[in-house]
């Protein structure tokens, strides 16, 4: 292949490719390289473009014109300008037209990069194009999760069926904090109603809430009854079970 300014231009981009890449300022960049060339002239040049954001910001390059071209030999003048500093050298060399001088290109490629070098801060990234983390919203609680299962996926993870809940009596009055609480009482209430087919005649009603909150304080205080300012009896139910049914 015959060396020309336009095979010069060309081997210097290659080069210039490999220093970037390898580069720990230009290694996570986009450059883009822009050639331009005039045959009849004999002339090539370079023009490299940093993307920051959506700026694209002139780094500069190099130009090459022929001076002649005899002999299997060519001389070429050198031009290379840096922005934004503008600063700008010249060289000449001559170089076999037939033979590849890639320590050549490399070493040209390496002019520019020195150059770029000195002023590394005017190509770091002024744009911030990173997307502002979105903000985690609140995970669901334990209780949340729970309350988002059908009764099938809940007995499909803990194996127990959940029971429905006791229709709350008509007038009745909002119960308070007991011996066991209301998910305990309610557990109470499931149980004795699966034991009253057993041990009571249809014809018995069921025990209120209030007449089971009082077995309660009873199983936990049997000399003395609660007082009002007396906080929660700490009773479960099984306690409640058993001192319903004499301890069975």
């Amino acid at each position: 292949m015959k060396v020309t300014a336009f095979h010069l231009a060309g081997k210097v981009e290659e080069a210039a490719r490999s220093y970037f890449s390898n580069s720990f300022v230009f290694s996570s960049r986009t450059i883009d390289v822009e050639r331009t060339f005039d045959f009849r002239k004999g002339s090539a040049a370079l023009q490299f473009f940093l993307h920051d954001g959506d700026e694209r910001v002139p780094m500069g390059g190099m130009e090459f014109v022929t001076i002649q071209d005899r002999d299997n030999k060519i001389a070429l003048q050198c031009r290379t300008s840096v922005l934004p500093a503008e600063r700008s050298q010249q060289l000449f060399m001559i170089l076999p037209s037939d033979v590849e001088q890639y320590s050549q290109y490399t070493r040209l490629a390496g002019i520019l990069g020195k150059e770029w070098e000195k002023d590394v801060d005017a190509y770091l990234p002024k744009n911030n194009t990173t997307p502002l983390p979105a903000v985690p919203e609140t995970p669901p609680t334990v209780d949340d999760e729970y309350a988002s299962l059908t009764p099938e996926e809940i007995e499909a993870i803990t194996g127990v069926k959940p029971s429905a809940p006791a229709p709350a009596p008509k007038n009745a009055p909002q119960a308070s904090a007991g011996a066991s609480g209301d998910d305990d009482v309610q557990r109470l209430v499931d149980m004795m109603s699966a034991g009253a087919a057993k041990e009571e005649s249809p014809s018995e009603a069921p025990m209120s809430l209030e007449e089971i909150e009082a077995l309660a304080r009873q199983g936990q205080e049997p000399e003395a009854p609660a007082k009002k300012d007396e906080g929660p009896l700490e009773m479960n139910v099984e306690d409640i079970w058993k001192q319903i049914n004499g301890g069975k």
